[in-house]
């Protein structure tokens, strides 16, 4: 009896645990917006330092063209493009304990040799909480119909 008391008790403080990190937490909530408009701050200003620390070292990042990118490359394309002026709206956040996905609606305007091009559409963002800090490790654009 004592056992089965043990292993009740234990089982109600890994659920109560797991209930608590699900859902909504405006404190986390927060935290990821402000880190979502600080990376596009950082793409805007070619700031490579705030980007590197933002990104994940296993970061990827998938286009509208379905070309997929990883950090390093993502971090020399910031670099090389003349103009890169990024717009967010409709952000929603879900977090899923250590895990955050962010969607919502980007507008995206790049000049590269002289050329424009603008692009819209919906993105998926995921943040992960690597040691007490939140790292992008997931990026998907995919063009709004």
């Amino acid at each position: 009896m004592k056992r089965l008391t043990c292993i009740a008790v234990l089982v109600a403080s890994v659920v109560w645990q797991g209930y608590g990190q699900q859902g909504a937490d405006p404190e986390i909530e927060l935290k990821i917006m402000a880190l979502e408009r600080l990376r596009i701050q950082a793409i805007t200003a070619k700031d490579p330092r705030t980007l590197d620390a933002l990104l994940d070292d296993e970061f990827v990042a998938v286009d509208q063209d379905g070309q997929a990118k990883g950090k390093g490359a993502t971090l020399v394309y910031v670099q090389v493009v003349d103009s890169l002026r990024c717009v967010t709206r409709q952000m929603a956040v879900r977090i899923h304990g250590g895990t955050v996905i962010v969607t919502g609606l980007y507008e995206i305007r790049v000049v590269l040799n002289r050329t424009s091009v603008l692009r819209e559409g919906r993105f998926v963002d995921t943040w992960l909480n690597r040691d007490g800090r939140w790292k992008v490790i997931a990026s998907l654009q995919t063009p709004a119909p």
